[in-house]
């Protein structure tokens, strides 16, 4: 899963996907966040799905536009 997409999910079944994964919550939001990709990751990711998560796709906002090097100045050549 990419890291600009990640999986909410309902409050509390973070902690119990660490404690039925035997994992930590930082691992379990680490996959949920796309930021790790073992196979341990895609089964956390799965099981969140399957007990309700749901996914979301980051937008990028005009902010996050690439810069283009001008200053909008008009003497700038």
């Amino acid at each position: 899963m990419a890291a600009d997409k990640k999986i909410i999910m309902p409050l509390g079944e973070r902690q119990k996907l660490a404690r039925d994964f035997g994992v930590s919550l930082p691992t379990v939001r680490s996959a949920l966040n796309g930021i790790t990709r073992s196979e341990l990751a895609e089964h956390i990711r799965a099981e969140a799905l399957r007990r309700g998560g749901e996914i979301y796709l980051k937008v990028p906002s005009p902010d996050d536009r690439h810069d283009t090097g001008r200053t909008g100045r008009k003497d700038e050549k």
